[in-house]
């Protein structure tokens, strides 16, 4: 019993990344939009999860985003559109929005 609750807890911590402080400046746009329409293409970026490592729906979803911001952030992007989410991952193009200067 003890090595399955410790399988559990691992398997659990395993799901949990940390987050770059700054990936949180990167925005989620959830489809398509003019707003969209005005920003320079960087990439697409795609996060691949395990929703059995989370434990509720929530958690996996926002772990995905996070994955998702954190690849755009490296890119230069500062924005998100949010084409797919669901129990595989997810994926998007990264955008960059703001006007420097």
């Amino acid at each position: 019993m003890k090595q399955l609750l410790a399988a559990i807890t691992v398997f659990t911590l395993a799901g949990c990344a940390t987050m770059d402080p700054q990936a949180d400046q990167v925005g989620i746009i959830k489809g398509n939009s003019a707003f969209s329409s005005q920003c320079q293409f960087m990439g697409n970026v795609v996060s691949h999860r395990n929703p059995m490592a989370f434990l509720d729906t929530a958690e996996y979803e926002q772990q995905v985003k996070n994955d998702l911001q954190v690849q755009a952030l490296k890119m230069g992007a500062d924005s998100v559109v949010l084409q797919t989410l669901d129990d595989r991952g997810g994926t998007g193009s990264a955008l960059k929005c703001a006007k420097n200067g």
